[in-house]
């Protein structure tokens, strides 16, 4: 017998005894303030959450933003909010994006949870945006605002891209020497924007 097949005889023979799914039913969390859940969570993971109640005080709020004072090149894909220096299509070749300073885009779901917000690719023009720009804002309406994964997963609609992704605070890693760097290998900060 090779020791390949040993091996996999062992395994086979070791398994643990097989459980059925515990299903999804459940008391899952539950927060009594959303919203200052969500804030909290966001900070822990280097985030910044503002509450607005207006396209007026979100433009307010980037206008006193030295990060976004100084961009050169800015993409907004939320009407109304910042001003675009360039335009993105679908044809934009994503490599040309790679000295985007500040990126605007909507969000569809925000979970108290882990402060994740979730967005649908077919809102994007490039999918790289969220990831090669230096900064990030995100604009989510308060309405989307969800305890838990579990109730985000149920809201989500099937996709109309091929593309959808959860994002939880600015690029982040802590391998490097146990050090956590932020804005390592995506955008160095990120401000969600909770409109009321």
């Amino acid at each position: 017998m090779s020791s390949r097949n040993h091996i996999l005889e062992q395994i086979t023979k070791n398994q643990p005894p097989a459980t059925s799914h515990p299903g999804l039913d459940g008391n899952w969390l539950q927060y009594s303030d959303l919203r200052q859940k969500f804030a909290d969570v966001l900070k822990g993971v280097g985030g910044t959450c503002v509450i607005s109640h207006s396209q007026y005080e979100i433009n307010d709020y980037l206008t006193k933003l030295d990060y976004f004072n100084n961009a050169q090149r800015v993409l907004t894909l939320c009407e109304g909010i910042g001003n675009s220096t360039i335009e993105v299509t679908c044809q934009t070749d994503p490599h040309t994006l790679d000295d985007l300073d500040f990126a605007i885009i909507p969000g569809d779901i925000a979970v108290a949870e882990n402060a994740a917000i979730w967005i649908d690719g077919a809102k994007l023009t490039q999918r790289v945006i969220p990831f090669i720009t230096q900064h990030l804002a995100i604009v989510v309406n308060e309405a989307d605002l969800v305890h838990n994964l579990h109730e985000a997963y149920a809201r989500i609609p099937p996709l109309k891209s091929q593309f959808g992704i959860f994002i939880s605070g600015p690029s982040k890693t802590a391998d490097i020497e146990q050090s956590l760097v932020i804005g390592a290998h995506g955008s160095r900060s990120l401000v969600v924007f909770l409109v009321k």
